[in-house]
């Protein structure tokens, strides 16, 4: 018969190799997925185009400046020249951006809202807006 100091020495070393061993009960490893390898952060151009209303057909430039806090800026360009501002925010997480302000010089008002999606390759986004003079439409952003 075995010294009882033996047997706890050898149930000891035994222990950590006896783990896992059984009959399969363990959760396999869940997967976790990897994180898209661009920011939303950062500076996007793109168009506008009117769909409905007195200016459809109309397009120009827009651009969006997503700041690390989520803060929104944008930029819209009429076929005068003129340059309207919008403020806003976007949700660094799900991509969701809204803006709202002017959108030329005779004081149109409207709201944009969109969403941003970041793959391993880059950033895209595409919204759609209401203005005031009854114009609506959509836009379409690319994070050079």
């Amino acid at each position: 018969m075995m010294p009882r100091t033996a047997l706890l020495l050898l149930a000891l070393i035994a222990a950590p190799f006896a783990a896992g061993c059984g009959g399969g009960d363990e959760a396999p490893p869940v997967p976790v997925a990897d994180e898209p390898a661009v920011s939303i952060a950062g500076d996007y151009t793109g168009t506008y185009t009117v769909s409905e209303g007195p200016g459809a057909g109309a397009t120009g430039p827009f651009t969006l400046s997503v700041a690390e806090d989520g803060t929104a800026t944008g930029g819209v360009t009429d076929a005068d020249g003129n340059v309207g501002t919008l403020t806003g925010t976007a949700d660094l997480s799900s991509g969701a951006f809204t803006l709202t302000g002017t959108f030329d010089a005779t004081g149109t008002t409207g709201t944009i809202a969109g969403t941003l999606s970041a793959t391993d390759t880059g950033v895209t986004g595409t919204g759609e807006f209401e203005l005031t003079n009854d114009n609506a439409g959509t836009v379409s952003l690319t994070k050079p």
